[in-house]
């Protein structure tokens, strides 16, 4: 994603997760991240349902986190 990511459709379900096609999967920085007051930021290990933040959510990506709150988890089988 580019400078332009905020108007991106997320494609989030009901429920606000992440869905099979969304295009912040796997995408996200692993960390530490650099903030912008001159220190740097340990991203959380898991998202807000208790999963790890690095599930290689499409087969052939990196285990990156994915951009936003929560941890697309792909159907058993799928990884």
């Amino acid at each position: 994603l580019d400078s332009t990511n905020l108007t991106v459709d997320p494609k989030l379900n009901a429920e606000l997760r992440l869905t099979a096609d969304s295009p912040l999967i796997d995408l996200g920085i692993a960390g530490p991240i650099p903030s912008l007051g001159g220190g740097v930021l340990q991203p959380p290990e898991r998202d807000i349902d208790g999963d790890s933040r690095a599930i290689t959510g499409i087969p052939g990506n990196p285990a990156l986190p994915d951009i936003g709150a929560d941890e697309y988890r792909p159907p058993t089988g799928q990884r």
